[in-house]
């Protein structure tokens, strides 16, 4: 039995992967993540772009639908006296990460810019270092989201 592409299983169409498609996506959290884990996969539930539809609020997972170099962008929110890193990972690779340690009267917000070359089917996401690093909790609200997006550059 012949199985099934990463392209196939996501429902993305056929016409999404022509060259010409624009590829480009913006999405952020509509709620705070608690204390966060060890390697916790940030999903960011709130789609305001998501041309080509590589995007996957559910598991918050961007899976690219053609090569090239790609620029993700992200940025985290963290409540006062909480230090959270987290890192951009290509398939199980990490290729960024960003650190913050908020003071104890302010909360505090980062942001990270990476630029890599993708593959066809890869999958980039967001998600918290094993560094024993993270205490606190990653917020997103009015005040200040927390987000994830990226762009095809060619």
């Amino acid at each position: 039995m012949k199985k099934a592409s990463a392209f196939k299983r996501s429902g993305i169409p056929e016409k999404a992967r022509a060259a010409d498609t624009p590829i480009a996506f913006y999405a952020y959290s509509s709620h705070t993540f608690p204390r966060p884990s060890d390697h916790f996969i940030l999903n960011f539930d709130t789609i305001i772009t998501n041309l080509g539809n590589g995007y996957h609020p559910h598991s918050g997972t961007f899976i690219a639908i053609r090569p090239g170099y790609y620029v993700f962008t992200w940025s985290f929110r963290i409540q006062r006296d909480a230090h959270i890193s987290t890192e951009l990972v290509v398939n199980d690779t990490p290729r960024g990460s960003v650190y913050y340690d908020a003071t104890e009267k302010v909360d505090g917000n980062t942001g990270g810019t990476v630029v890599v070359h993708v593959n066809q089917g890869d999958e980039v996401f967001i998600r918290t270092t094993n560094t024993n690093y993270n205490l606190g909790d990653i917020l997103s609200d009015n005040a200040g989201r927390t987000y994830f997006g990226g762009w095809l550059l060619s």
